[in-house]
């Protein structure tokens, strides 16, 4: 009586694991990858870590996440910060709007090549990127991303709706 009791109580756990598993095919998952940074707890750690987060798909809910640690820079005279951001006009764009810390333009490119470049942009000025976040829904696409160094950050909104041909980009910049 008793090994028919185990025999039983295995099968229903086995049943149970299989049933759980063919629900959960439909769910979007989220997998995120981590990195030990020490297993000495007197040992500190100076640095960031940044976020990308991308739809795999526009007819599909499923996303990937990465976790990327990016050390920050030594620190810098704040005689040394200069901030320019005329160096961020995209190449062949048209400037809708320019002011000492904002900038719109309107750009005849696809938005991940536009994307990709400002993220390019942002490590050759020496900046860490702090987040980096892309969505395409129903054709519409939306990718931030933000830059920080010593002194300044700067922040990236690139929007182009379906129905529209140019890619928008704002960019405001902050020193403080």
């Amino acid at each position: 009586m008793r090994i028919i009791s185990i025999t039983l109580a295995l099968f229903v756990l086995i049943a149970g694991i299989a049933f759980t598993r063919m629900q959960n095919k439909g769910i979007p998952r989220i997998e995120k990858e981590e990195e030990v940074l020490s297993e000495n707890a007197d040992e500190e750690y100076v640095g960031e870590i940044t976020e990308n987060i991308t739809q795999v798909n526009q007819n599909s809910s499923s996303y990937t996440q990465e976790s990327e640690i990016i050390p920050t820079p030594p620190p810098v005279p704040a005689s040394e910060i200069k901030f320019n951001l005329d160096n961020f006009i995209y190449p062949g764009s048209a400037v809708t709007e320019s002011t000492r810390t904002t900038l719109s333009l309107e750009i005849s490119e696809d938005p991940e090549k536009v994307i990709s470049w400002y993220k390019d942009k942002i490590t050759t000025e020496n900046m860490n990127i702090k987040t980096f976040v892309t969505t395409l829904t129903n054709g519409n696409f939306l990718g931030k991303l933000s830059g920080v160094k010593t002194g300044s950050e700067i922040n990236v909104e690139i929007q182009k709706d379906a129905d529209e041909s140019f890619v928008q980009v704002h960019i405001n910049s902050e020193t403080y």
